[in-house]
């Protein structure tokens, strides 16, 4: 009896709770996560797609670029292909980058080398949030073009 009267009070304190949330135009619960998204209180590793001050380049963009054309090379290979490779990263807190990954492919060697040329990058100026450094994704197209 006891532990029925004891799941009976968690279920009413449950209703209690929920009752008490402010509710949208749809009688939705308003459940306010800034905390975790701006404070990351629950999330210390949470890599972001967007925050306030976006990662950096050392040098700016034209800096990247250029870095890009001076490092990438031509693959070896028979295909007959032009276009670009979307690569994905995390800048992380430091400035160091990781979890590559291609999101758009062009043809394997392609891939392979914006991937090598992603490597060789020195460190970016991490992206903040609240002031504070963050891991945050950060998209790079890399075009191949015969000219």
């Amino acid at each position: 009896m006891f532990q029925h009267s004891k799941l009976l009070s968690l279920i009413l304190a449950g209703f209690a709770f929920y009752f008490a949330m402010p509710l949208d135009s749809q009688n939705y619960p308003i459940i306010d996560y800034t905390d975790v998204i701006l404070n990351q209180k629950f999330v210390p590793n949470h890599i972001f797609d967007v925050v306030e001050q976006m990662p950096v380049f050392p040098g700016g963009n034209d800096s990247l670029l250029s870095f890009v054309s001076k490092n990438l090379k031509w693959p070896n290979t028979d295909a007959d292909v032009q276009g670009k490779v979307i690569v994905r990263f995390v800048v992380n807190t430091n400035g160091s980058i990781s979890d590559i990954m291609v999101i758009r492919s062009l043809e394997l060697h392609f891939d392979n080398e914006a991937i090598r040329v992603i490597k060789k990058l020195p460190k970016f100026i991490p992206g903040k949030q609240n002031g504070k450094a963050v891991n945050c994704w950060y998209i790079l197209p890399i075009a191949f073009k015969l000219e």
